[in-house]
């Protein structure tokens, strides 16, 4: 396979995200075409002389982006039906535009992933949120973090709310906010489990399980906003007109 240029990676960002940018322009800009079969992960390590693991990132965040394919066993493909991706250019940004800026299209778009599920729900679905529950509140009094059981919460609400579209914009914006979070360790990846994020989550459970959509949403709006702030992060001002849906929020 012929790039359109040679790639040249520096020390920042990390290495993962220069190759994922890369690649990601070739695709767009049709130099390697829908289909086509990208080299062996050795070949792009060798490429771009980086490691394994480096390219591997890069290929899962590509998948996630819909810009490439794999099956097991097979060599990772172009996607043959590439559609339309939002980029999120911070080149003119400040490092707390930027921060302040995706969370809040986090809040906004998980809350309605929220609302929802709130329709949509299985009763399988609300019966495993409530034993995700149960495992945060253990996590609680063993004093451990809670990362998994939170993500798993956090997962199973956006792919109950039956919106691939959405869940796919979710998991991208989670994915630029960890990649700060990694370069900028005044934001922390992973927040403590503590009582109040622990009762947040009960309040947005309840709103699902109730089959209430408003509720779902504000619930989610307040839990976020409030985790924004407990990273340091300051959203959700008086004057945001972003979260005029819920009026508690933005009392806080």
């Amino acid at each position: 396979m012929k790039f359109s240029k040679e790639p040249h990676l520096i020390r920042e960002p990390p290495l993962s995200e220069q190759v994922t940018d890369f690649l990601s322009a070739e695709i767009r800009e049709g130099n390697i075409k829908p289909g086509e079969v990208l080299p062996s992960e050795s070949e792009l390590s060798y490429r771009f002389n980086v490691s394994r693991p480096v390219i591997r990132e890069a290929l899962s965040k590509l998948k996630h982006r819909g810009l490439v394919a794999s099956k097991q066993g097979a060599r990772t493909r172009v996607a043959n039906d590439i559609g339309i991706f939002y980029e999120i250019d911070i080149q003119n940004m400040s490092k707390a535009e930027h921060t302040a800026g995706v969370y809040e299209l986090k809040v906004l778009f998980e809350g309605d992933a929220a609302a929802l599920a709130a329709s949509r729900c299985s009763p399988k679905e609300i019966a495993y949120l409530k034993t995700i529950l149960q495992r945060l509140s253990d996590s609680l009094q063993k004093a451990e973090g809670g990362t998994s059981a939170n993500y798993d919460f956090h997962e199973t609400i956006i792919k109950a709310g039956r919106n691939d579209l959405l869940a796919h914009l979710i998991r991208y914006i989670n994915e630029k906010l960890w990649e700060v979070f990694d370069r900028d360790p005044g934001h922390m990846k992973n927040l403590p489990l503590t009582g109040e994020s622990l009762q947040e989550h009960v309040d947005i459970y309840s709103a699902i399980s109730a089959g209430d959509p408003d509720r779902a949403r504000s619930a989610v709006y307040q839990h976020l906003i409030k985790a924004a702030h407990r990273r340091g992060i300051k959203i959700g001002a008086h004057s945001d007109p972003g979260f005029s849906r819920t009026p508690d929020a933005r009392d806080m």
